[in-house]
């Protein structure tokens, strides 16, 4: 079964399916997915997202995202959107900054694993909020951004991680995006107007990207702040053993035989 789900206008929309857990257990590909901004552009499409099953999406873009790329009435048909928006992992007003910078001050991969690092001041009651409500449902569910990477990538790491899926393993999965991106990420620089201002490309290939250091000052900011992963998911984001319990239920499965 192929990771990837073609829909008009996302290159990352992916199942989660697969990850073995600490306790064995896998999890589920028809449970759990992944993305970015999409639109249903015609039947095809539209069949092709029926067939996932996907019933709640977890929109993690900013209020401006929303309105400049608002998800379609026949997504909105098929599924409930809760809108958890947060606004680091939007580098809009980064790159917008950057026709102000010499070239030698410009050190976009710098900037993405500090955004990645203070994500979690400003998220983590959307984060809490995520993985309360998830607990609750029966899936299937998506969660996404703008490009499904930076702020879904935090938010996949911290359900895999409640499901007891290894960091190793988390990391992987956050990796595949930049698979996904490889050799468009001079595109995307182009989509964002940033030639017109005469930013060299070059310099901000980096934000259109994920490295091991992005997710790695998450682990960091979680291990400062409450001393490992557990810790913050219990401590920080309220999500109790039960809570957890329902999640493994939910989401994952026993491994065949």
């Amino acid at each position: 079964m192929t990771r990837f789900v073609t829909i008009g206008g996302s290159l990352n929309f992916r199942h989660l399916g697969g990850y073995e857990t600490a306790e064995g257990r896998l999890t589920r590909a028809d449970a759990l997915f992944r993305g970015g901004w999409f639109e249903l552009d015609g039947d095809e499409d539209a069949a092709r997202f029926e067939a996932t099953g996907i019933r709640l999406i977890f929109d993690f873009r900013s209020p401006p995202e929303r309105q400049k790329r608002p998800l379609g009435g026949r997504i909105r048909e098929r599924a409930d959107v809760v809108e958890v928006g947060i606004s680091p992992g939007s580098m809009g007003p980064y790159l917008q900054s950057l026709r102000h910078l010499p070239p030698a001050e410009v050190d976009c991969k710098a900037a993405m694993t500090r955004m990645h690092y203070e994500m979690l001041e400003e998220g983590t009651p959307r984060f809490r909020e995520f993985l309360q409500q998830l607990a609750t449902v029966d899936g299937p569910v998506m969660i996404m951004c703008s490009t499904g990477k930076d702020r879904t990538g935090v938010a996949t790491a911290l359900l895999l991680s409640a499901l007891g899926v290894p960091r190793p393993t988390v990391v992987e999965d956050y990796l595949i995006s930049a698979d996904v991106y490889r050799g468009r990420e001079l595109d995307f620089a182009r989509s964002h107007g940033l030639e017109a201002l005469g930013v060299d490309l070059e310099l901000v290939r980096d934000v259109f990207t994920v490295h091991p250091e992005y997710l790695g000052a998450v682990w960091r900011r979680i291990d400062e702040t409450a001393g490992s992963m557990d810790g913050f998911l219990a401590q920080t984001l309220c999500l109790t053993a039960a809570d957890r319990e329902r999640l493994t239920q939910t989401f994952t499965h026993p491994p065949a035989g």
